[in-house]
């Protein structure tokens, strides 16, 4: 391969660019690629991080949950243009804005090698097993349109697990001629997330790590702990996460969030660094209704940790149950206050399906797997 290769890695998220993709860009430059970020609101932290990477930064603005039409149409003119101006010989994109605005405007701007990854179908496509919801429908049918239209320029587009790929297929979002690949979950730095030892002397602690959103599974999480309570009062229940605009479709009110979290024994730090978190946990908590390859879950896993999460796309390939930790159905508060109390009255599960928590992510969740991955399909 030629070196310097020029390839704009698209994003609406500067904030994780690098504890999510830091080594994959290392990666990229090292195999002989000049990559240029494109995203806006880059901190002054983020830039510097990049600049001794050795990536460039161009600032375009797209907007993450923005409708308005006029201003869309004016970033994805600015994109075409600031594609242009750059001429990339490749570019990838991840979000679903970014899959959709970046597909688009690089086909058009003349890029020859065009990459997305489905990093999770978000909210139109995750079913919420407690309500029907005519605002979900809607952005269904538009995200599966659009999706529909700007993944047809894809060159190829990958996939964290096969039930996205499956589902995208029944829908009829990419047909069969469209190049697809399951890579697997993106993954982390294991040294970065170190096996910690639990004590289970001390009270039993259950950790939730999201977004205070619906489709996380929040409420599940905060009801079970409000039943749980008033058997075993000594148990805690952390919660990592903050508040999202009232424009996001999974927006509870956060009078109702405020009121759950406002208990004894809740503790509610907000959004801050997981992992010394993580080392005072005893068990993970993901209520999702839906995942692409859940980070959190990862890192827990990794420090060894046992997990709960639910039967759904994405959750359920992190867990062997009994194993490492338990599957319940999504939206089932019963059968997660069940499993809960299992480990409350076993506390040397605890440690044992920490273990093998820890193995299982040694084994599958290293971000070497998914950057090898990634290299390989655009090489080829």
């Amino acid at each position: 391969m030629k070196k310097n290769k020029k390839l704009i890695l698209l994003t609406i998220d500067p904030k994780s660019l690098i504890s999510f993709k830091g080594d994959l860009i290392r990666v990229l430059i090292q195999h002989g690629f000049k990559i240029i970020i494109l995203s806006n609101n880059f901190s002054n932290k983020t830039k510097q991080d990049l600049d001794l990477i050795g990536a460039e930064i161009r600032e375009v603005y797209i907007n993450r949950l923005g409708l308005n039409i006029f201003k869309e149409s004016k970033s994805f003119l600015q994109l075409i243009q600031t594609i242009r101006n750059i001429e990339p010989n490749y570019i990838i994109t991840y979000f679903a804005k970014s899959n959709i605005f970046g597909l688009l405007s690089s086909k058009i701007a003349g890029v020859k090698n065009r990459y997305a990854i489905i990093e999770g179908l978000g909210y139109p496509f995750t079913k919420d097993p407690n309500r029907f919801s005519i605002k979900k429908l809607f952005f269904f049918t538009l995200l599966s349109f659009l999706y529909k239209l700007s993944l047809s320029q894809a060159s190829k587009v990958f996939f964290l697990n096969k039930d996205d790929l499956r589902d995208f297929r029944k829908f009829n979002v990419i047909s069969k001629s469209t190049k697809s690949y399951v890579l697997g979950p993106i993954g982390i730095n294991p040294k970065d997330y170190p096996y910690c030892k639990i004590n289970i002397d001390e009270p039993i602690s259950f950790l939730f790590i999201g977004r205070l959103i619906r489709e996380k599974g929040i409420l599940e999480f905060l009801k079970a702990a409000k039943i749980i309570n008033k058997s075993f009062p000594k148990v805690k229940f952390i919660v990592l996460g903050s508040f999202e605009d009232d424009n996001n479709p999974g927006y509870i009110k956060r009078d109702k969030i405020r009121y759950l979290l406002d208990t004894s024994y809740i503790i509610w730090p907000g959004n801050v660094d997981v992992l010394p978190w993580i080392k005072k946990s005893h068990v993970f908590v993901l209520p999702s209704y839906r995942e692409g390859f859940p980070r959190s879950t990862q890192e827990v896993m990794s420090v060894g940790r046992a997990v709960i999460t639910t039967d759904v796309p994405g959750c359920r390939d992190t867990v062997i149950e009994g194993k490492n930790g338990f599957i319940v159905p999504a939206g089932d508060i019963y059968a997660l206050v069940k499993k809960m109390k299992y480990f409350i009255l076993n506390p040397e599960k605890i440690i044992l399906m920490g273990k093998e928590s820890h193995l299982i992510a040694n084994k599958f969740f290293s971000n070497k797997i998914f950057n090898n991955r990634i290299i390989e399909q655009i090489k080829n």
